[in-house]
């Protein structure tokens, strides 16, 4: 059969390829009414690692479902060591007041406190002495301290990995709504080829849980149906060489080539969790093979198929497949320019995508990488960043993602660490912020990538470059926000509801002061950074900070919230505090907070507008660490008050005073007031219902959320 003389030599663009290959598929849907993309299907959680989220995932139970210890020492009730001292120990009874535990075990019903063995002494009579007052709940997991019912964990459209499993699981999600696989049928067309050791002609290898359950099976005979084994020798095709020839010593050998192609791209179909199913080469005369690539078409089709992959031997057979297209189907783009390799071609049979693909090893499989992969990943509803592909400017040649390193990342001599990571693009550059290792399930939901420091390795520096290894797809990056800075229920709210957006957002929100957290925004290692810094006396806050700081910052403050500050005071107040200045007047004892918190400052504030000096207050000069450590001082009488939140009072049972409030404000460059990120967090601040979600915890006021402040806007202004 001579060549047809009707050559196609236009050479269309890989872009344009694409381009032009989903509308055609897009117009074919809308003229037949039918979705030809996998459909919905519900599948055991156990079993649903790889698939494809069609429904959000919120957690139907919390984790830990149950108080646990953190830590190994003795469970106790914590209102029995209030008073203990080292001069003065609490004396509890073992089995009775107080219970020996493990770490990760139940917590007995009665207690609500760990002590560590550094605070207790064993008198051998089943008498424990404890040196030193233990707060509610110290060394507890809180029963959903991980996860917390409702929490909503996955958006639509995610990709579930092992640890998602996981935490799914624990959160008592059993069965999860995913799209179902897609299903590609491949067969090679024409050409001298016999099968690779181990690979039945004909049948894919089942390897791995992408593989379905046709792969690997055959039909009776080798005509080009799925799943179609042979075992013989097919015909040699007119126009190519014989498959045996006679050896010196007369004995015949065989000279076809070893098919290497189809394996590898069996695999690739795998590794986007596709089914690949493999039919028998089409091998027949030129003068048949029509009838046999309607045959494979048509039985293809029928049983399932969404997509459908031709690896074309020569062009002997290409003119055939060509011309069974432009009658029975429809030629997208004939010749889609690719090197290396001989040109691809694009075709719709049925409304489903057709790939011919050059049988040469290095055209066929980046043919397949430029072509096939995006086509099946949009099918399958995944990102484009699923396939390892290259990101601009930052993939290295052996996979690794490099990254600017947030903070410091230390190395353990001896040990090997996996560090996990979380990667997001900021700006032109990639960066990765070091997570805490030893989390819980949260931890491997948000990690996105690790570093590897080997146990002989050092640590990188803060801003170094580090090669991370992404365990997400790349476009994942562009999804992720870093926040820097601060510590507060809101910021916690804020997370959870910007996972639940029609195009959700991972935001990562790193706790810092204010020093460091400004430092991340110079070096642009965050989108944004959270502030309460109070500047003078007159009310003002961040601005001064920030300007003080980084004067040439072209910056932008939105607010978060007002929390309220003052004084933690006894159950009831019994000695009637009403004022900062009662502290003077009712000769009170009080405790400090840390020089440069922002409390501390606030306190500050606050004793100067009220003609206070540090000398007026008994125990100005007695620092504490922590917004609860001021609540423990309080609640055993080591003092009568001391400046904090309403949070930390109400946490272990003290009652709050309000004497005035912070400014919560998030800092963020002009540079990224474009960006989708930064965008979903300003729209999501201005919505009444997640308002009224921060009112509902207590301490805080949202008359400024949302709003753009300028300078000389103080509170409630």
């Amino acid at each position: 059969m001579p060549l047809d003389a009707n050559i196609y030599t236009e050479i269309t663009s890989l872009d344009a390829a694409l381009d032009t290959l989903f509308k055609t598929l897009d117009a074919a849907r809308e003229s037949s009414g039918q979705d030809r993309l996998p459909q919905a299907m519900t599948r055991p959680t156990a079993q649903a690692e790889g698939s494809v989220l069609c429904a959000p995932v919120v957690a139907a139970l919390p984790f830990p479902p149950f108080a646990l210890a953190a830590a190994s020492g003795y469970a106790l009730k914590a209102a029995d060591t209030y008073a203990a001292t080292g001069e003065a120990p609490a004396t509890l009874q073992q089995g009775k007041t107080c219970f020996a535990i493990s770490s990760g075990d139940a917590l007995p019903p009665s207690c609500d406190a760990i002590a560590l063995s550094a605070h207790a002494a064993v008198d051998g009579k089943d008498g424990v002495s404890i040196t030193a007052p233990m707060l509610p709940w110290l060394h507890v997991r809180r029963i959903g301290s991980d996860i917390a019912a409702g929490e909503a964990l996955f958006c639509r459209n995610h990709i579930l990995r092992p640890s998602d499993i996981g935490a799914l699981l624990a959160a008592g999600v059993d069965e999860v709504q995913v799209w179902d696989r897609l299903e590609v049928f491949l067969a090679t067309v024409g050409g001298n080829f016999r099968p690779a050791a181990g690979a039945a002609d004909g049948a894919a290898p089942a390897t791995g849980a992408a593989a379905g359950p046709a792969t690997g099976t055959g039909t009776d005979a080798a005509d080009g149906t799925p799943g179609a084994a042979s075992g013989t020798a097919s015909a040699p095709t007119p126009g190519t060489a014989s498959s045996t020839a006679t050896d010196a010593a007369g004995s015949a050998t065989d000279t076809r080539l070893v098919d290497g192609i189809t394996p590898s791209l069996v695999a690739r179909i795998q590794a986007l969790d596709c089914r690949a199913r493999l039919a028998a080469r089409l091998a027949a005369p030129l003068a048949a093979m029509a009838e046999a690539l309607r045959d494979f078409f048509q039985k293809s089709l029928a049983a399932g198929g969404h997509a459908l992959l031709l690896c074309v031997a020569d062009e002997a057979a290409l003119a055939v497949v060509r011309t069974f297209l432009e009658a029975d189907g429809q030629i997208v783009s004939p010749n889609v320019g690719l090197l290396p390799g001989a040109p691809a071609m694009t075709a719709v049979y049925e409304g489903r995508p057709v790939f011919c693909l050059p049988s040469s090893p290095a055209g066929s499989l980046s043919a397949f990488s430029a072509l096939v992969s995006p086509t099946l990943l949009l099918m399958s509803r995944r990102p484009a960043g699923h396939c390892p592909g290259t990101l601009s400017g930052g993939m290295t040649e052996t996979g690794g993602l490099m990254a600017e390193l947030a903070s410091s990342l230390p190395a353990y001599p001896g040990l090997d660490v996996f560090s996990p990571l979380a990667l997001a693009r900021v700006g032109e550059k990639t960066v990765a912020l070091p997570l805490r290792l030893g989390e819980g399930y949260k931890t491997t939901v948000r990690t996105q990538g690790f570093a590897h420091i080997t146990a002989n390795g050092k640590g990188a520096p803060l801003g170094s470059s580090i090669r991370a290894h992404p365990l997400r797809p790349v476009e994942t990056l562009y999804s992720t926000l870093f926040c820097a800075g601060g510590s507060d229920l809101i910021l916690d709210l804020m997370a959870d509801a910007l996972l639940r957006q029609p195009h959700p957002v991972h935001m990562i929100s790193v706790g810092a002061d204010a020093a460091d957290a400004l430092e991340a925004l110079k070096n642009n290692h965050c989108h944004a950074a959270v502030l309460h810094m109070a500047d003078d006396d007159k009310g003002e806050f961040n601005f001064g900070f920030v300007q003080r700081h980084w004067p040439q910052g072209k910056v932008i403050f939105v607010n978060l919230a007002i929390r309220q500050v003052g004084l933690v005071v006894p159950a009831g107040n019994p000695r009637g505090l009403k004022s900062i200045a009662d502290i003077r007047d009712k000769k009170l004892r009080c405790v400090n907070r840390l020089a440069g918190s922002s409390t501390r400052l606030q306190f500050d504030a606050l004793l100067r507008h009220a003609g206070l000096t540090p000398q007026d207050v008994s125990g100005y000069e007695t620092e504490v660490e922590s917004q609860l450590a001021v609540a423990a001082a309080v609640l055993t009488g080591k003092a009568d008050c001391g400046p904090g939140v309403a949070a930390a009072a109400n946490a272990v049972g003290l009652d709050f005073v309000p004497l005035g409030g912070e400014r919560w404000d998030l800092v963020i460059p002009r540079a990224f007031l474009d960006d989708p990120r930064v965008i979903s967090v300003q729209t999501l601040l201005q919505q009444a219902a997640f308002k009224k979600r921060i009112a509902a915890l207590g301490g805080y006021e949202t008359t400024l959320t949302g709003q753009k402040l300028e300078l000389g806007v103080r509170l409630g202004a």
